[in-house]
């Protein structure tokens, strides 16, 4: 089986950007009906539990946040929003430089895809004048959308954290998705000819040398490994795309210098070489 060595630079920052975008707080809500034409649920506020941000002019704003899964390529719309259980601020609920603006009870955010799944945030601002709403009724619409048969494959990174975060989980878990055409470009790069490839990174350029024992610390099986089996990919160093919607770098196979003694197997005590473009 070819063994496929992948040198990628992968910006931190993007991983950041994804996480943060799936991990919202889920937040206390009683759903009363979830279908893959909309969700029509109660969200739950405590003054303790609100997030807030800070105005221009000093002043703050409070606010909770819901994740919503969404069918493939649906619209969202608020149809029904109320506040409900209004209770005035007692001395236990700490607010400070409460804003005087006037915000919507509830919004939503910009609809974002990740690993070809697409979620929302709602916004709430649960606060009015001297109190705010220990409850908050919501019933979003989902416009439009592709039914895709395609079910999103086990993931169980991803799936662990959809199902913290996203307030429709079980429903969304099992909304069709549709493949962009830069996934499947990309899905047919050298890693869907192999089960086992291992990922590096160089910090700045110059010749570089990998050893046998190094791979197989990294959980590579050196068994009967060809010499020939061996590549090493790059994509330039370009950063990834946050959007899965976006094409993938083009992967390019980088030259390597290997030693394995002459006998055509690659053991521990061998290596090989390559020059890193950082």
């Amino acid at each position: 089986m070819t063994r496929n060595l992948y040198r990628h630079f992968f910006i931190l920052s993007f991983f950041i950007v994804i996480i943060s975008t799936v991990v919202e707080s889920k937040g206390k809500s009683n759903i009363i009906s979830s279908t893959e034409s909309h969700i029509h649920f109660v969200a739950e506020m405590s003054m303790a539990d609100l997030d807030y941000y800070q105005n221009k002019d000093s002043s703050l704003v409070y606010y909770k946040t819901f994740l919503i899964g969404l069918p493939y390529k649906a619209n969202p719309v608020i149809t029904t929003v109320r506040g409900l259980g209004f209770k005035s601020f007692d001395k236990f609920d700490k607010i400070e430089r409460l804003t005087t603006d006037n915000f919507k009870l509830a919004e939503l955010g910009e609809v974002r895809t990740v690993r070809n799944r697409q979620v929302v945030t709602v916004l709430v601002h649960p606060v009015s004048g001297n109190g705010y709403y220990s409850k908050v009724e919501l019933k979003i619409s989902f416009e439009g959308g592709s039914k895709s048969s395609t079910i999103p494959s086990d993931d169980p990174v991803f799936d662990k954290i959809f199902k913290e975060s996203v307030v429709n989980f079980e429903q969304f878990k099992n909304f069709g998705i549709t493949i962009s055409l830069a996934a499947k470009q990309f899905a047919s790069g050298p890693f869907s000819l192999s089960d086992n490839w291992i990922k590096m990174k160089v910090n700045k350029s110059g010749l570089y040398k990998i050893t046998g024992g190094q791979l197989e610390a990294a959980g590579l099986s050196l068994t009967g490994l060809d010499s020939d089996n061996l590549h090493l990919y790059n994509a330039g160093g370009l950063p990834l795309e946050v959007g899965n919607e976006y094409a993938r770098p083009n992967l390019q196979m980088t030259a390597i210098h290997v030693v394995d003694g002459g006998d055509g197997i690659f053991n521990r005590n061998d290596y090989f070489l390559f020059y890193g473009d950082s």
